[in-house]
């Protein structure tokens, strides 16, 4: 039978497989695509043609960095975040750096560890997340080692992707979290959190999980610009303590 740390691989693995999938084929253009993207940037942001030539941008640029992460990185596992996140949720599962991390390493994991290098263009050190609320409406959006330049630039993104920030008087709260480094994703009883900050971008806590696990198998992973890439994940002989290190430095 399945045990549910197979289950949350299995899981991760499927959206990987559907993120590499989809990166191979081509993403066909809406019709009159250039008329409608010249109409778009005359000022029709919201009709149905430019919200076509939208989608089309968006999945084309999805597909273009799945690729550039699958052929760099062909021992490891791309995932966009978002989708990476979801898992975690639903199986009640937090992620910290690895200083916090107080579990046994399996030798076969510690070794995929201790091998991996990623280029430091790719990797991301820092998210800012901006919060614009008003009275009838709220949105995040995230900016990615780059701070955003004001709360009028952030207001300006927020219009593009759909908000009303000049309409009515809106709050900008921007917060900073670093993203450097190795981290981990387990429940919680497999980390040290005495000295950490409980937030949502920071260690992933979730209110009313789907699932309650525990002690399911960690997956080891890196930020990335665009998503996640994942190092390593735990497998049965994690329960082999002849097979593991003390801890991950």
């Amino acid at each position: 039978m399945e045990t549910i740390a197979e289950k949350i691989h299995r899981e991760i693995d499927n959206e990987c497989r559907k993120i590499m999938e989809a990166s191979l084929c081509s993403t066909e253009k809406p019709n009159n695509f250039e008329i409608y993207s010249s109409v778009r940037e005359k000022g029709f942001v919201n009709s149905i043609n430019s919200k076509k030539v939208v989608d089309f941008y968006n999945d084309s640029q999805k597909k273009h960095v799945a690729l550039y992460y699958l052929k760099k990185y062909p021992l490891l596992k791309f995932i966009q975040s978002e989708e990476f996140f979801k898992i975690l949720n639903k199986y009640n599962l937090i992620y910290s750096n690895a200083e916090n991390y107080i579990g046994n390493i399996p030798l076969k994991n510690a070794k995929e560890i201790a091998d991996c290098e990623i280029d430091e263009y790719d990797l991301i050190s820092t998210i800012y997340k901006a919060t614009l609320e008003n009275a009838i409406e709220k949105m995040t959006l995230t900016f990615k080692d780059k701070p955003p330049m004001s709360d009028y630039h952030i207001k300006e993104v927020a219009e593009r992707h759909g908000m009303k920030p000049w309409a009515i008087a809106t709050t900008v709260t921007t917060k900073e979290y670093k993203k450097n480094g190795y981290y981990i994703a387990a429940d919680k009883s497999q980390f040290n959190l005495t000295n950490t900050i409980e937030d949502e971008s920071g260690f992933g806590f979730v209110a009313k999980p789907t699932i309650i696990v525990k002690n399911p198998d960690p997956i080891v992973f890196r930020f990335v610009k665009e998503g996640i890439l994942i190092i390593t994940k735990w497998g049965a002989e994690a329960n082999d303590t002849e097979l593991t290190v003390p801890k991950l430095n």
